[in-house]
């Protein structure tokens, strides 16, 4: 069953059968030997020239390292296999009835068909030795890392190098020849292994950082090993970018992989917001809702974490243990009484306090993040620098916010797009009284937004204002009550 995939048992190397490292499910044999001789000695001919090539230089790179592991691992990986024919072919040669009894360590084990228990005790038994467990880890480096590097070189770090067959190999060829293994082979795959693939890269960072505090160069004589990890202007975008990527690979169900991706991006930012603009930074509007923007996903993230793990644990008891009374925190699961009973059963509140909590930071980012995406395009732009700081706090929160509107079951209530309004009612309370404490804006000026400067108060703003808060706003919000709708209608099909 999946759910057997999140015991935290599948954090080590454990399998019932050795044989599955050595063999294939759809080729014989020689055959997948032949195969894995012929890979291997092709990328062990590109090691050879890029250690010719490159010398001593060639292992600062994460690049090589993960060459070097795929060699290692294809080395390994075909040595087994050579045994496993070796080994059939000697029991064929010699004619040997197989022996009674247990499987040795080398054999299948063979589920028997007694009942429930007695299949999980078999498949509950580790079987394998160190050397295929070395193997594992070599493979989850190979695989994970490897198609996590092609996916990195060529959108982020590729800089017009040479597109030769060095280059391909160790970039393209190393993710289609580990998928390729993949498919072929009987290797297992365990979801919660993705954390040593995260451990390697992490290790490599902290080399290159050590490899930069020591003096080391590249191969061009500049003092970092990529551009994009040049400790002496080392951008805050790349750190961003890079926790993303890390994150990506993420083995967990895809709405809570989706949040804690969104949740990390935000956070960077945030982050970095802090950093650059310290106490000024919550003057502003939009950074009040950008804080908030992160709250929500980290409040909605960890609701769902929690989901994940209950489910995990109500998949693990018995059925009639898990066909109880529904509790306060599951779906009211509606029976087939009459509409008295449905509506009486729908009118039920079986929400807690976060839950509650949760649901009004959602309205306050999503009806009030598009009102601020509106109003700042429409009326505060004013030659801004266009960047990724920028498009994060006014454009892309509106994204997050709709994709997870549509993405998630939270419901929307058209009466709710007051709470936004009184949100901003306290916004430009708490400017006014800025204002009249002579507080100033990042620029030394009397006031946060030059269309809030009550020195110079324009009315044509202030009905503007009033349109947006009573106008706007509620048409926004009713735009996000029909994208719940749609969804729920699709949701159905």
């Amino acid at each position: 069953m999946c759910g057997d995939e999140f015991r935290l048992r599948n954090f080590k190397f454990w399998h019932p059968i050795q044989r599955d490292f050595a063999e294939s499910r759809w080729l014989s044999l020689p055959v997948f030997v032949t195969y894995r001789v012929i890979v291997t000695a092709y990328n062990l001919g590109w090691l050879f020239y890029n250690i010719y090539l490159f010398r001593a230089k060639l292992f600062i790179y994460l690049t090589n390292w993960t060459f070097l592991i795929l060699n290692i691992y294809f080395v390994y990986a075909t040595t087994l296999s050579c045994i496993a024919l070796y080994k059939d072919k000697k029991k064929r040669n010699e004619a040997l009835p197989k022996a009674s009894g247990q499987d040795g360590p080398d054999e299948y084990i063979e589920i028997g068909t007694g009942d429930d228990s007695d299949r999980t005790d078999a498949r509950e038994v580790d079987n394998l030795r160190l050397h295929h467990k070395v193997l594992w880890v070599i493979y989850v480096i190979s695989a994970t890392g490897g198609v996590w590097i092609t996916a990195g070189y060529w959108t982020v770090l590729f800089e017009d190098d040479p597109v030769d067959a060095n280059n391909i190999t160790k970039h393209a060829l190393n993710s289609v020849f580990m998928v390729i293994d993949t498919s072929l082979s009987s290797i297992p795959i365990r979801l919660f292994h993705w954390v040593y693939a995260l451990l390697y890269f992490a290790v490599y960072i902290l080399f290159s950082v050590f490899y930069w505090l020591a003096g080391g160069t590249n191969n061009g004589g500049k003092p970092y090993i990529y551009s994009a990890l040049n400790y002496d202007d080392f951008k805050k975008t790349t750190a961003i970018l890079l926790v993303v990527f890390l994150l990506v690979w993420l083995s967990l169900p895809v709405f809570v992989a989706y949040r804690l991706i969104v949740t990390a991006y935000n956070l960077g930012w945030l982050g970095y917001n802090i950093y650059e603009f310290r106490a000024k930074l919550f003057i502003f509007l939009t950074n009040w809702t950008f804080l908030i923007l992160n709250i929500y996903f980290v409040f909605g993230t960890t609701l769902s974490c929690i989901a994940l793990h209950q489910d995990r644990k109500m998949l693990k008891k018995p059925a009639r243990m898990r066909s109880g009374q529904v509790g306060p925190t599951e779906d009211l699961e509606m029976g087939p009484g009459n509409n008295s009973d449905d509506v009486d059963g729908r009118e039920v509140d079986a929400l807690r306090w976060h839950h509650k909590i949760f649901w009004f930071l959602y309205v306050l980012s999503a009806t009030g993040g598009v009102w601020i995406t509106a109003g700042y395009w429409t009326v505060l732009f004013e030659g801004d620098p266009v960047d990724a700081n920028n498009i994060t706090k006014h454009a892309l929160n509106t994204v997050f916010m709709v994709i997870d509107t549509f993405l998630s079951k939270i419901p929307i209530r058209l009466l709710h797009w007051v709470y936004p309004l009184l949100y901003l009612a306290i916004y430009i309370l708490f400017s006014v009284i800025y204002w009249l404490a002579d507080g100033t804006n990042n620029n030394g000026e009397p006031f946060i937004y030059s269309a809030l400067n009550y020195n110079d108060f324009q009315l044509t703003f202030g009905i503007l204002l009033v349109v947006f808060l009573l106008v706007v706003l509620p048409i926004l919000h009713l735009i996000l009550f029909g994208v719940t709708k749609l969804r729920d209608h699709l949701s159905k099909k």
